[in-house]
């Protein structure tokens, strides 16, 4: 495992590319899948990341103070858009922000930015599993209640914990639906846009 974090510093450091700082290893999987799903499109074709996991959000200040771009690189820190997002965002900034209408912001060379929600969401969290069809997440809880043995004062938690467990696997087999990305448009949008900041 350590040597593994040594490998991906050691690629992060050198790599030219620009830097998608994520919370965990799941939204590096989903982005950069999204990422290779929909470069069919024109405007996302300029999108590619080295990715750095940074082991929750807890992590964002120790990047911001140790780590500077290369010349024509840029790196973004892109979080959940809850508490546990919303709180180093604020500590980096040195302010509070409204997780309802902060966008982005950049500090010491890098943008900072939650997890634009889709079009339509009404509730005030979005976390990166939520750019998929609820239809779709639906029909994944369905199929694991039916095929669980536990209670039913079991099957809330157990059911969105074993999704978060397949999911990732699922989502990078050729027979994974393309549309199942759909819903991932608006954060790649939200790239391009800070790419050309």
């Amino acid at each position: 495992m350590q040597q593994s974090r040594y490998q991906e510093q050691n690629v992060f450091l050198n790599s030219n590319k620009d830097i998608l700082l994520v919370e965990g290893k799941f939204d590096k999987i989903y982005i950069s899948e999204a990422i290779k799903r929909l470069k069919k499109y024109k405007k996302y074709q300029s999108l590619d990341f080295e990715f750095f996991p940074m082991g929750g959000a807890e992590g964002l200040q120790n990047f911001i103070d140790k780590f500077t771009p290369k010349d024509g690189q840029k790196i973004i820190a892109i979080l959940d858009r809850d508490s546990a997002g919303v709180k180093p965002i604020e500590e980096v900034l040195n302010k509070k922000i409204d997780s309802k209408t902060f966008d982005f912001e950049k500090n010491k060379n890098v943008y900072l930015a939650l997890y634009p929600k889709k079009v339509g969401w009404r509730v005030e969290n979005f976390v990166v599993e939520d750019y998929f069809d609820k239809s779709f997440i639906y029909k994944e809880a369905l199929k694991l209640i039916q095929s669980a043995d536990d209670t039913f004062k079991m099957f809330p938690n157990k059911v969105k914990d074993k999704i978060k467990e397949t999911l990732p696997d699922k989502c990078q087999q050729e027979t994974f639906a393309d549309k199942h990305f759909n819903g991932f448009k608006i954060l790649l949008d939200k790239l391009v846009e800070i790419k050309k900041h």
